[in-house]
């Protein structure tokens, strides 16, 4: 089953990218494995990435109980 989503990024001020991709990954396959569909699987994956705003990557991280 193949299909296209699309979603509109979160206006974010960003300070460090570093780790922004793994972040994005890590939340969606988190989110796949607690059976989100994709659409929220990924709007939950750019929640994830508010930690950009902040510095320092694994400092800033959110955890999974800040969703």
């Amino acid at each position: 089953n193949k299909s296209e989503h699309h979603m509109p990024s979160f206006p974010v001020h960003t300070v460090d990218t570093l780790g922004a991709g793994d972040i994005f990954h890590g939340a969606f396959t988190l989110g796949i494995a607690e059976h989100m569909d994709i659409p929220t699987a990924m709007r939950f994956s750019a929640m994830a990435l508010r930690s950009v705003p902040l510095p320092g990557s694994n400092r800033a991280l959110a955890k999974a109980s800040q969703k």
